[in-house]
């Protein structure tokens, strides 16, 4: 079994056992990623939201996501959810910058 194979083996065994657990979900998220497999990673990362809606780096991963899959409207309303967690000053500035790009993407810029 290849590397990503197993990662994804490994991911879907831990939510059979835990399947609560969102950690699990994100995780998944990102492999699928990584594999350009977008409608599972958006999946994976929606559930992992439903579970629990106050971790940052769900919704950074979800808004990075968006911007792969080019669903600039969805990102700029996570990017701007995130700075209602009362980023740190130089997150602030990353997560300002990424909806400017944003912006001008919707702005076919």
């Amino acid at each position: 079994m290849g590397r990503h194979a197993q990662a994804e083996s490994d991911f879907s065994t831990a939510i059979r056992i835990k399947p609560k657990e969102a950690s699990f979900y994100n995780n998944r998220s990102e492999l699928y990623k990584s594999l350009r497999r977008f409608s599972e990673a958006e999946r994976d990362i929606c559930h992992a939201i439903a579970l629990d809606d106050t971790i940052p780096e769900f919704y950074l991963n979800r808004a990075l996501l968006f911007m792969d899959m080019e669903k600039y409207a969805e990102a700029k309303k996570d990017f701007n959810r995130l700075l209602l967690f009362s980023p740190t000053e130089s997150t602030r500035h990353q997560i300002e910058s990424y909806i400017e790009d944003v912006n001008k993407r919707l702005r076919g810029e």
